[in-house]
């Protein structure tokens, strides 16, 4: 029987931080109330993986035996682990599930990677019988929306069910909550860890580089044909080094590059400005990696250059630099890479350092959200409690230098730049309001334009953001070709003239289903079936077309939307046969 016990601080060196206190007791208090499914989300550098060893150590106390299973599913997390345990409760037998690797399986922790664990369990040579464990602990939780861990939740019983990570939400949507009950007993995010000096502040520097990132594989990817031919440009590199150079001298820096080759190139730079550089990749043997991550660890070399390999899990509490030369759109990323240089060393390590020279401004949405964690900075703590006196609000741990990019704001309209977030974000508050799946019409009528789509997601923008939230294009499939020319004659009798396509759509027949039913660009080759040109594309020019918009701008009083200078008969077909594709961003 579980008994209460009030927590005692660790016996081993490492002691926990007063933030690491309160989590551990969050945990003991959600057992004691018998809610045995639990997660906790705490800001990259909060030392998650120190939490989760002191709440084991607490669950051995409170129920005096029994065995529990530590899951994770990086090498990084696998290998930093076992160091871990070693500092923080070296009494605490522990064992190894991993492919090439199976030591003391009757240990009361064994570590495990997940996809050895769900290889075995569908093979049906698991060692551990379904309650062998009786807790689960889950590193980087917001994977277990996924199909290797639904594995593992189908075929473990375990009492207690604990999750960890530095976010809580999924871009996809997936919930992944619903495994540990839908109770977050313990949250930190990245401006209160910043407040409460529980890790070190950011300073963040925006370079510009001139270089346009619109390059995309199947709408979801950056292709790497594109990535290399954009990226790998001699001149541009050697500038951003030298500028890195000159904000950081002799800092210890993490490098995320697109791509290997990308990686080897900017490797070679740093050699030949002599500096001691290494690269960390999946395309390196795993002893190559385990050298080269030792090297960089000890400070035998200063700069170790990566892709996505140290996004999540890797732990260089003195790393101070994160240098992005990487296109990244995605603002839970970007969270993950500046994670890796926010870990606080009291007196040695006060903030870390992250130099976007990519062009993640380009974007603005990765500004925006900075602007608004600055804001939440300023401003009073919500958290309130015991901890008030250790709040810090210096200006100086949370520090935008944009001054090299602040012209690009100038040149271009604010709906240029959202994010993919904000554009579900928009998509499920509308789908909430209107209690149905929107159209491309009604989702185009908020300012998310086709326009926009197709640069967050590739052609066809609607139907690619559409899957990316695993959902179809609505009623594409239930209309066919006959009834598209039907509803077209329709309207062009009813009009006394050619409809243009936001009117056709408007009736119900957006770009999606014509792209279903007649290939991409839908809306032409839809005309094309009915011997017809793209109405007035070819009548008129570009003064024209820049008459119309600078007309609209003057009446509006500010930047007309795409869709606002659509509905002036000015559509995509015409820009795009203007000025080529992107045929909005290019007109702008």
């Amino acid at each position: 029987m579980m008994k209460t016990v009030k927590i005692k601080k660790a016996d081993a060196a490492v002691k926990p931080w007063p933030h690491q206190r309160e989590a551990i007791q969050a945990f003991h208090t959600s057992l004691v109330q018998g809610k045995k499914k639990m997660a906790f989300v705490l800001a990259t550098g909060t030392g998650k993986t120190n939490i989760a060893i002191w709440c084991i150590d607490d669950f051995l106390k409170l129920y005096g035996h029994g065995r529990v299973l530590f899951i994770s599913h990086l090498e990084q997390i696998w290998s930093q682990l076992d160091e871990r345990f070693e500092a923080v409760a070296p009494h605490i037998s522990r064992g190894c599930f991993m492919a090439g690797e199976e030591r003391s399986l009757n240990a009361t922790v064994i570590n495990a990677s997940v996809y050895t664990i769900a290889s075995r369990i569908k093979s049906g040579t698991i060692p551990f019988t379904p309650k062998h464990f009786k807790a689960i602990i889950i590193d980087e939780f917001h994977h277990a929306a996924t199909a290797t861990y639904k594995t593992l939740f189908k075929y473990f019983t375990p009492e207690i069910l604990v999750g960890m990570s530095c976010i809580k939400e999924r871009h996809d949507a997936k919930d992944f909550l619903k495994y540990f009950g839908n109770n977050i007993v313990y949250e930190l995010d990245t401006i209160e860890a910043i407040k409460r000096r529980a890790i070190a502040g950011l300073r963040y520097i925006a370079l510009k580089d001139d270089i346009d990132y619109s390059i995309h594989k199947n709408g979801f990817a950056y292709k790497e044909r594109d990535q290399n031919r954009k990226l790998i440009i001699p001149k541009k590199d050697l500038r951003v080094i030298e500028r890195w150079q000159e904000i950081a001298p002799g800092k210890k820096t993490i490098v995320f590059c697109a791509n290997i080759r990308h990686a080897e190139r900017i490797v070679e730079l740093l050699h030949s400005m002599h500096v001691s550089a290494v690269s960390v990749h999946y395309g390196l043997a795993p002893d190559v990696i385990s050298k080269r991550t030792v090297a960089f660890r000890t400070g035998k070399v200063q700069v170790a250059v990566t892709i996505d390999k140290w996004l999540e899990g890797a732990d260089f509490p003195d790393a101070e630099v994160a240098l992005l030369l990487r296109p990244t759109k995605s603002w839970r990323i970007f969270v993950q890479a500046r994670g890796r240089v926010l870990r606080r060393i009291p007196g040695v390590k006060e903030t870390g350092i992250v130099i976007d020279a990519v062009g993640n401004h380009k974007w603005i949405g990765t500004y925006k959200h900075l602007v608004h964690e600055r804001a939440q900075f300023a401003a009073p703590s919500g958290s309130g409690g015991d901890h008030r006196a250790e709040l810090t609000h210096d200006p100086g741990l949370f520090a935008l230098d944009i001054s090299e990019v602040a012209d690009i704001f100038a040149l271009t309209g604010e709906r240029q730049f959202i994010t993919q977030e904000q554009a579900i974000a928009k998509y499920r508050e509308l789908e909430k309001k209107k209690g149905k799946q929107p159209t491309i019409t009604e989702y185009a009528s908020k300012g998310h334009s086709i326009e926009v789509l197709e640069r967050l997601y590739g052609r066809p923008g609607w139907r690619n953001f559409l899957k990316d939230m695993g959902k179809e294009a609505l009623r594409s499939f239930k209309i066919t070709r006959r009834q598209a020319r039907e509803k077209y004659r329709e309207l062009e009798k009813n009009k006394g003239r050619q409809p243009t396509g936001l009117e056709f759509a408007a009736e119900g027949y957006g770009i999606a289903k014509l792209d279903y039913l007649y290939g991409c660009p839908g809306w032409r080759n839809f005309l094309k079936s009915m011997g017809k040109d793209v109405l007035y594309s070819s009548q008129i020019t570009r003064r024209q077309a820049k008459e119309k918009y600078r007309e609209l701008e003057k009446n509006k009083g500010r930047q007309p939307t795409y869709t606002e200078y659509a509905s002036e008969g000015y559509g995509i077909a015409m820009l795009v046969k203007l000025y080529g594709r992107p045929g909005w961003r290019n007109f702008l």
